[in-house]
């Protein structure tokens, strides 16, 4: 009657404050593989799942990436003709996808670790889309921590191979042709949020993630 959800507190330590320890990687890779037996839970055999979670489409991305290329190319206007060009490979890139389990806002902040097991928070927006976005997206937000000067370059990419390397190997192998155009897209998606909480040297952020963005369209294509 109250209309109150009520859930068992997620134990652990945040995968944010072990991102520097000697044991980030093992604990990437564990992160990874929870992750991919999340997309795995058989939705279609709960109903209750298909009935109450929304969906996020193919359509609906399309219209997430529109808007971080225009809210990008309107605070960057250096950038507005890469930007533009970006988007529209990304959406040639993008196929339809099947509509599985997704978290739909996978953040270092949203993952704690509890020995063996992986606790994931902050369900607000999770639907029934493409669980590479999640993947795509985890692995954005690890890219743009250097920007934010909470991570070493060179130890966040360390870590999104490791992620990625873990997470592939547990899902079908089709699902890798979509990651590089969603990369992309999540990085477009990080980049905007420079801007967005006025962060320090927002403009040189987003220059750098775009410039991430375009690299990743070339040096993932082979995965697929």
């Amino acid at each position: 009657d109250a209309r109150m959800l009520v859930l068992d507190q997620a134990c652990g330590e945040c995968y944010e404050d072990l991102l520097t320890s000697p044991a980030a990687p093992a604990l990437t890779r564990q992160v990874a593989r929870a992750l991919a037996a999340f997309h795995h839970v058989p939705v279609a055999r709960h109903p209750e799942l298909l009935a109450a979670s929304r969906r996020h489409t193919r359509a609906d991305e399309l219209a997430n990436i529109a808007r971080a290329r225009d809210h990008i190319a309107w605070c960057c206007p250096e950038l507005a003709d890469r930007v533009v060009a970006l988007a529209t490979e990304i959406a040639g890139q993008l196929p339809e996808f099947p509509a599985m389990l997704t978290h739909r806002d996978m953040k270092v902040d949203h993952v704690f670790l509890d020995g063996g097991t992986v606790n994931l928070i902050d369900m607000d927006s999770c639907a029934l889309s493409d669980p590479m976005l999640d993947a795509a997206l985890f692995a954005a937000r690890l890219l743009a921590l250097p920007a934010q000067g909470r991570l070493d370059l060179a130890v966040a990419q360390g870590l999104v191979e490791a992620f990625l390397g873990a997470y592939l190997a547990e899902v079908p192998t089709a699902w890798a042709v979509r990651l590089p155009a969603l990369l992309a897209a999540g990085l477009l998606d990080v980049a905007q949020g420079f801007f967005v909480r006025q962060e320090p040297n927002w403009r040189d952020s987003i220059a750098a993630m775009v410039a991430m963005a375009e690299d990743t369209l070339l040096s993932l294509a082979a995965l697929g």
